[in-house]
């Protein structure tokens, strides 16, 4: 019975760090884009449209 149990918690702990860990590479993705605009903006340079489409998620093909 205990080694049931066991099992499960292995197979729920797996998909619980797959899920965990996905989220915090797209979290980090998210923070260098937000320090790569920061960092930009800064020194002046202009945000081309192609980067601003991808932060706000739109598809550059859709205008």
């Amino acid at each position: 019975m205990s080694e049931d149990v066991l099992k499960t918690f292995i197979v729920f702990g797996f998909i619980a760090a797959i899920v965990l860990g996905s989220q915090y590479l797209n979290m980090r993705r998210r923070a260098r884009v937000h320090e790569t605009i920061e960092m930009a903006m800064k020194q002046g340079q202009p945000l081309p449209p192609e980067l601003v489409d991808l932060i706000t998620n739109r598809d550059p093909d859709s205008q």
